[in-house]
């Protein structure tokens, strides 16, 4: 997964099959679909493409229950931690700050997120190619939840996961499929690399260059002084000419305070 956000081919009548289930709903289905993102708003893209792919949910819940199965102490005890009256710590106070929830829903949101890796390579395993990325939400106070951005032929679900080994019980983990990728992680990376030498020597005071999977953009920073900050056609224009510079879609950001000197 992505550092900077926090840090998967079956037939249809399978997908059918498997909506079917109480833990699996299609993300049309839903009457109030959340919308994808973490510290970063984002805009659930319609997909255009008629699904052909499908995450074989049966498959990935045996997978990732032998996962936790081989490792229930490590597991069982990072829950256990959260459950004690430990002093709290800087991490868990400002991860309440930041996403304003309590104390208490901090810790259990950090212990998923230690434990989450399980099922998401169970996810990626399945998907193979078509898992893009994956991500922790945390802009809904009532349900943290992990996002997946595949390619735009797999079929955009809900899915809940349930720990069932000892000193899991009754904790869950839901997983959204957002389908919004038209490339591979592996076509991204490699749009990055091939674009970036050209892209810090039009702009040597570039900042950031990485993929954000919320929007399935390319996001490139740059840094101006103050008082030479691009106006709106100036931005249009950069925008313009980095997203056919990089053949992907980019999003600039136009930073007043440099990071770095790379």
């Amino acid at each position: 997964m992505n550092r900077s956000y926090l840090k998967g081919s079956l037939a249809l009548g399978v997908a059918l099959l498997l909506s079917n289930c109480s833990n699996v709903t299609p993300l049309t289905n839903i009457s109030n679909q959340k919308e994808a993102g973490s510290d970063t708003q984002a805009i659930i893209i319609p997909v255009k493409q008629t699904p052909s792919i499908s995450v074989n949910w049966q498959n990935v819940e045996a997978s990732a229950d032998q996962f936790y199965q081989n490792a229930p102490t490590q597991q069982s005890n990072l829950l256990q931690k959260q459950d004690s009256q430990s002093k709290v710590s800087f991490i868990e106070k400002s991860y309440a700050k930041a996403f304003r929830v309590s104390v208490a829903e901090a810790k259990r949101r950090l212990v998923l997120q230690a434990i989450s890796s399980g099922i998401l390579e169970a996810v990626q395993k399945d998907l193979g190619d078509a898992f893009v990325e994956a991500y922790y939400i945390n802009d809904d106070p009532d349900e943290f939840r992990v996002g997946i951005t595949t390619l735009n032929t797999v079929s955009a679900e809900r899915y809940v996961y349930e720990f069932k080994q000892s000193g899991l019980e009754n904790v869950t983990l839901p997983i959204y499929v957002y389908p919004i990728s038209g490339k591979t992680m592996v076509q991204i990376r490699q749009l990055i690399e091939d674009s970036t030498p050209e892209i810090f020597k039009r702009y040597p005071d570039t900042q950031h260059i990485a993929y954000n999977p919320i929007t399935s953009k390319i996001e490139v920073a740059l840094y101006f002084e103050p008082s030479q900050q691009p106006n709106d056609t100036d931005s249009q224009r950069i925008t313009d000419e980095l997203s056919q510079l990089v053949s992907h879609p980019v999003v600039v950001e136009f930073w007043e305070s440099r990071v770095t000197t790379l």
